[in-house]
């Protein structure tokens, strides 16, 4: 079940969306079974706050949009596809 939290800012993004977009490239470069479980749906935000450089929700989950990042888990839980699956979404600067 999908939890939906209401907030007090305002944000550009559409982060419902942009999940959808990301599981969606998931599909299309892995699997068509891909998805992204309720449980890594709070670090996926997070990744995409980073990535996005969003100021408002960085600052609302302590995110320093000025430091790295860093992925940890073990093998096989993910850590390279959904960086493979963000690079992808990134438009060259």
């Amino acid at each position: 079940m999908t939890q939906t939290t209401k907030v007090s800012f305002e944000t550009p993004y559409d982060y419902h969306a942009i999940l959808q977009l990301v599981i969606d490239k998931g599909k299309e470069m892995f699997h068509p079974a891909y998805d992204i479980d309720d449980i890594d749906r709070a670090p996926i935000l997070r990744l995409m706050t980073y990535f996005l450089q969003d100021e408002n929700l960085a600052d609302h989950l302590g995110i320093d949009l000025y430091k790295g990042l860093i992925i940890n888990g073990p093998v096989g839980c993910g850590k390279t596809a959904i960086m493979r699956i963000m690079r992808s979404l990134l438009s060259p600067s």
